[in-house]
């Protein structure tokens, strides 16, 4: 049972664009330069193995994508660890010593996904990992980070991940029931559809997206059209016109970082229903991306959107402009960011950097304020139970900015 609050808002965001990034590793807790990162990288030396609970600093692993399909957002989550790591610091740490940041580029790839993972949890020093991100790699690292009992967090949000039987994955990101059946719920309820179409990107977010969007359809009598893309598709006209073509009354895109290619294909071809995309879309920096004729209108479901009254949002979105002249797209950065704090909670809570202490001192917190809600670790290890329908909307000056229009909370953590 869901709980479902009701907004009508549309409020400005802060430009911002996407840049690229470096693939070095380094170890910081603060946001620096590109020329600050490329002397401290360059300079950076081995550290010996040593026991974790005696060396100066705790050590936390990142796998974040500098590189490949998904490296353009990849440097939001590295930014809001870093931002995040240096306010602990300042703070006076965890357990009195300093938090420290190992990153590794996992090129949004699977098999570097896999490698950098092993040599994560091979190094005595990290206590924890936070990523891969994509659903799809977070699977595939699982069994390593099991069998090593090293407590990760990433962003996947298939509900896949929640039958892995591994308690020692948490999900910074609302789970995909959530998320799907939120944005069932608004096409059917709120825009009054009877017929679904379900386009995917054909990997373990997409298909487990499909799953349960059809599982839906099937519950509730309704007629549905799908097609799917691979993560590389360039061109979805074949994709649209089959939609088109069988006159659904919605189309709901689970297509990652396809949902640009899928908003402004739409409109070239003359799709006039309503769109209703994942959190790849509700971002800032895709509608300055796009023409606002592209983006105008069309919808996401996210977990997170810097448009959110919330006064944790809001300062979270203020800090983060403030260091890095851009506003946070939410789903690397926001959820890294709350997760991050999660992890200084369940050490302080466990007294020890013991990673197996860490992994159950997370299921005992009973609550970390975070952008995202509440972040409380259920059963299956999902730390968020809340996530927004947005929508883009074109304003006097011509820019498309995102108005929340329906927040959604699951029954006990509101």
């Amino acid at each position: 049972m869901k709980k479902r609050m009701y907004w009508s808002l549309a409020i400005g965001c802060a430009m911002m664009a996407m840049f690229g990034c470096s693939n070095q590793q380094s170890s910081q807790t603060a946001p620096q330069s590109s020329a600050q990162e490329s002397a401290q990288e360059s300079g950076q030396e081995s550290a010996e193995t040593q026991d974790p609970a005696e060396g100066d600093t705790i050590k936390v692993g990142v796998l974040w994508s500098a590189t490949g399909d998904t490296g353009g957002r990849g440097v939001f989550q590295k930014e809001a660890m870093e931002m995040a790591a240096q306010e602990i610091n300042e703070a006076g740490g965890i357990l009195g010593r300093e938090l420290e940041l190992v990153f590794e580029d996992d090129g949004s790839d699977q098999t570097t996904s896999i490698n950098m993972m092993n040599k994560m949890v091979t190094n005595d020093e990290i206590v924890a990992v936070f990523g891969p991100h994509t659903s799809t790699n977070a699977m595939a690292v699982s069994d390593i980070v099991k069998e090593a009992g090293m407590p990760y967090f990433t962003g996947g949000t298939s509900s896949k991940l929640k039958d892995l039987d591994n308690e020692y994955i948490f999900k910074v990101r609302c789970n995909d029931d959530l998320v799907v059946q939120a944005a069932m719920d608004y096409a059917v309820n709120q825009l009054g559809a009877k017929k679904i179409g379900i386009l995917y990107i054909n990997d373990e977010f997409g298909v487990g997206g499909r799953d349960i969007m059809v599982q839906y359809c099937e519950d509730q009598g309704l007629e549905y059209v799908e097609a799917n893309h691979n993560g590389t598709d360039q061109d979805l006209t074949s994709q649209i016109m089959q939609m088109q073509q069988a006159e659904v009354d919605v189309l709901i895109g689970w297509s990652s970082n396809v949902c640009p290619i899928l908003a402004r294909q739409t409109t070239e071809l003359g799709f006039d229903k309503p769109i209703i995309m994942n959190a790849a879309f509700a971002g800032q920096d895709v509608l300055d991306s796009l023409p606002a004729e592209s983006t105008d209108g069309k919808y996401a479901a996210t977990d997170f959107t810097a448009e959110d009254p919330d006064e944790a949002v809001k300062e979270f979105v203020e800090k983060f402009e403030a260091a890095y002249g851009k506003t946070p797209v939410g789903d690397r950065d926001a959820a890294y960011y709350g997760g991050l704090y999660m992890f200084k909670a369940a050490v302080e809570k466990a007294g020890t950097v013991d990673r197996e202490a860490i992994k159950d001192a997370m299921y005992e917190l009973e609550g970390v304020e975070a952008p995202f809600g509440t972040l409380v670790a259920d059963e299956n290890g999902c730390l968020v139970h809340q996530c927004n329908i947005v929508q883009a909307q074109k304003q006097d000056d011509g820019k498309c900015i995102l108005a929340l229009i329906d927040k959604v909370i699951e029954e006990g953590y509101n």
